[in-house]
């Protein structure tokens, strides 16, 4: 197992000016209502699928509402350039609602999901398209019952393949067994996107910042450190069992694994052990 560790150190990218930036991520529209359908009132964001909703007031803040039924769902989406191993660091403001049963969510798997893609077209049509094979999950999280309160999601994304898209949509798999009035909405605003040419960004690793958490299985974790400082990273059960893990150190600032389905769905503890043999520890959720 390759041996590393998280160390207090900051880490500062500085700007450079010839960088993309994301087209209204504000979504600032001239309507609200059916806004996203064409034409399009929030510049730079269209429909992928069904009908999106422009909440708020025009003269003070807009953003969007993205719903999913039984039988029909919607999304949407803008065109940015995702390269192949640069790093993104994706924030947003998110809520998201299900009206479904604790035992209808376990079994239908109601996700909010925010996807690197490319090939989507403006369209209204009720069934959400399907995603290119070139396509990569940035992010994702299971709908709990209840409406939640606004909270700042935070991303670090590195993608293995270039896409030109991102999308953001509600999902509801297996849905053949609910009713019609069963429903899972996310409503996303504040969307920014930075890389280390376009702004200039801090990362305290004193957090020990590991990203996604929670973690569903086939995604890939995280660490943003200074992989030099490392000396071990060993990743416990909730019964104490150490698991077999093979983490990987992709640069100088990046460590990762993979969940694979050889880990078990439920709470576990990263054990960081410096090289100045003091420890710190992560509550890290699987999915």
């Amino acid at each position: 197992m390759k041996k590393i560790i998280f160390t207090s150190i900051l880490f500062i990218f500085f700007i450079t000016s010839n960088s993309q930036q994301l087209t209204n991520g504000t979504l600032s529209g001239t309507c609200t209502g059916n806004g996203f359908s064409i034409p399009s009132c929030i510049k730079g964001w269209s429909a992928s699928h069904g009908t999106p909703t422009v909440l708020g007031n025009l003269e003070n803040n807009t953003w969007a509402l993205l719903s999913a039924y039984k039988n029909k769902s919607e999304g949407i989406f803008t065109n940015y350039n995702f390269i192949a191993g640069k790093t993104y660091y994706i924030s947003l403001k998110m809520k998201t609602y299900s009206n479904i049963k604790e035992y209808d969510r376990k079994n239908n798997n109601i996700m909010a999901n925010i996807i690197a893609t490319h090939k989507l077209v403006a369209s209204s049509n009720e069934k959400k398209p399907i995603a290119s094979s070139n396509s990569e999950i940035i992010w994702s999280k299971a709908i709990t019952n209840g409406k939640e309160n606004w909270e700042i999601i935070e991303i670090v994304f590195k993608p293995t393949k270039n896409n030109t898209q991102l999308w953001f949509f509600p999902s509801i798999k297996n849905n053949t067994k609910l009713n019609e009035e069963i429903k899972a909405q996310m409503e996303i605003d504040n969307i920014e996107i930075k890389t280390n040419e376009n702004q200039e960004i801090t990362i305290n690793t004193n957090n020990d910042f590991i990203f996604p958490n929670p973690i569903h299985k086939g995604q890939t974790l995280r660490f943003l450190t200074n992989t030099k400082t490392i000396n071990e990273i060993v990743l416990f059960n909730f019964t104490g069992e150490k698991q077999n893990i093979n983490f990987n150190t992709d640069d100088e600032k990046t460590i990762s694994f993979l969940i694979d389905d050889t880990i078990k769905k439920g709470i576990y503890t990263l054990n960081i052990t410096r090289k100045d043999n003091t420890t710190s520890r992560k509550k890290l959720i699987i999915e």
